[in-house]
């Protein structure tokens, strides 16, 4: 479910609605039942999207499954090149 931040609060649902929006990730946290994600859109000012889950996996776009560990650092190093 997506939670828009709009003043009309919407809840989108659908994984393919949500897809569609290309959403950016500003932020997430996770607990031992779901993963929240701040993200931000163009056709609306963001919101936050709610992954309901007991295990979860990330992949890059050739498919290759990516750990924590380096997703961490391939995010450091993204902002460490923002920055400079």
């Amino acid at each position: 479910m997506l939670e828009s931040w709009s003043d009309e609060q919407n809840y989108i649902h659908g994984l393919k609605t949500i897809i569609d929006y290309d959403l950016e990730i500003m932020d997430a946290q996770a607990s031992k039942e779901a993963i929240t994600v701040n993200c931000i859109c163009t056709e609306f000012t963001g919101g936050t999207l709610q992954i309901d889950t007991e295990d979860i996996k990330v992949f890059d776009e050739s498919k290759n499954e990516i750990s924590l560990d380096e997703l961490t650092q391939l995010a450091d190093r993204y902002w460490e090149n923002q920055s400079n």
